[in-house]
């Protein structure tokens, strides 16, 4: 068998690159693709932020109840105040 010449393999390499339109399929493919896995990655950072924002939210609340309940006095308390008198245990 004989080796074919350059002109032979460089016309064997070029019907190859005009026959069916696969590689441009791949590559179109590729980028649908990484498109679509940006996206993705988009839609998961932004679910992050949004939870991380609601899990500050939640926190500053509890605090502002933990303070609210440490600073209530209550109804005792209250009339105490109003009539200048202390408890016994004070």
């Amino acid at each position: 068998m004989r080796k074919p010449s350059y002109s032979e393999q460089r016309k064997s390499y070029s019907e190859q690159r005009t026959q069916p339109d696969e590689q441009p399929k791949e590559a179109e493919q590729a980028k649908d693709d990484a498109q679509r896995a940006r996206e993705a990655q988009a839609k998961a950072e932004n679910k992050f932020a949004d939870a991380d924002a609601a899990r500050s939210a939640a926190e500053e609340r509890l605090k502002a109840s933990e303070r609210a309940a440490k600073n209530e006095r209550g109804f005792g308390a209250w009339l105490r105040g109003l009539f200048g008198r202390k408890p016994s245990n004070e």
